[in-house]
This record gives C-alpha cells, sequence and structure tokens, in this order.
C-alpha cells in the first residue's frame, strides 16, 4: 500500500477534430479528472466543454430522485462524479490583470459553466486547477509568440491568478 494518493486523469492535447468523441469515451469508460488548455493549436477546449455538458446532462436527466421530493438528489451530478477540469492560460496572454480574469471566467463557462444549473448552492462550479501554461513565450513555440507582445512579469501574473481563486 502506497503512503501517497494518486488521482487518474484524462488529458486533451492534440486531440483536434477527434477531441469530443475522445473525451465522451472518456467519460464513459469511467475518468472524471480533465487537463486541457487554452492554445487552441494544441487544445480544443470548447469541444471539452461540450462533451462534458453532453455526458453530465444527459446523466441528469436520466436520474430518477431516490426520495420522491427530494430535488436536490439528482441537481448536484457535477458533484457527486467528482468532476475535475483544470486549463491553462497561455503565455501570450498574461497581458494584464483584468486579463488574465477574463480568461479563467471563459474558461470556466466553456468548460463547467453547464454545472451551474445543476449545483443547488446556486454558486459557479469552479475549474479545478488554473495553471499558467509557460512564464513566458519563445519563438517557435507557437505562433503567437513570434509576434512581440507585451506581457506582465510573472509575480504580477501570479497576483492575477491569486484574483482568480479569490473570485
Amino acid at each position: 500500500m502506497n503512503d501517497f494518493e494518486v488521482s487518474v486523469g484524462f488529458g486533451t492535447a492534440g486531440l483536434q477534430g477527434a477531441c469530443f468523441q475522445a473525451v465522451t469515451s472518456a467519460l464513459k469508460a469511467g475518468f472524471r479528472k480533465f487537463d486541457t488548455a487554452e492554445a487552441s493549436v494544441w487544445y480544443d477546449q470548447p469541444s471539452v466543454g461540450k462533451a462534458l455538458a453532453a455526458y453530465f446532462e444527459s446523466e441528469i436527466e436520466d436520474c430518477q430522485p431516490i426520495i420522491k421530493d427530494d430535488e436536490g438528489f439528482c441537481a448536484d451530478k457535477c458533484l457527486s462524479e467528482d468532476l475535475r477540469v483544470s486549463t491553462k492560460i497561455p503565455p501570450w496572454e498574461l497581458t494584464s490583470f483584468e486579463n488574465i480574469l477574463e480568461n479563467a471566467q471563459e474558461s470556466r463557462d466553456v468548460l463547467v459553466g453547464f454545472c451551474d444549473e445543476s449545483t443547488m448552492s446556486g454558486r459557479q462550479f469552479p475549474l479545478d486547477v488554473y495553471y499558467i501554461h509557460a512564464p513566458e513565450c519563445w519563438k517557435g513555440w507557437h505562433p503567437q509568440c513570434d509576434e512581440d507582445r507585451l506581457t506582465i512579469p510573472l509575480d504580477e501574473a501570479w497576483l492575477g491568478m491569486e484574483a482568480v481563486v479569490a473570485q
């Protein structure tokens, strides 16, 4: 027996046109932790969100409450299934504190926003982890990095990331 706990997840890099079906297959196989990113060259974040929504919305519709008047039993499906989604902000988007907040909110809405309607608390369903994909751009890594962009220093980006957590 190990003295540490490891979670198993499903990465979505490079799936391109097969992303929706791959995530759907992973959900059917039992995966509940997913990793994606805002970098559209490698990731298809909208398809990840659509696959998650299609799967969990059908699960909620098919749910029959155990207790007749218990409306909350089926409604917290995203929580009860322990859905966890992480994503990453690319370095070329680290342009301002406000941009970090906007990107995080947009990613949350695209990936897990469908869960909001199914939570009894009325709170937004959270992203599990929001990473900085890389601390800075370098030429050749991504087409967006080949352009000169003014990005904020990493310590300021960290403050933006902290503000995401505080939301």
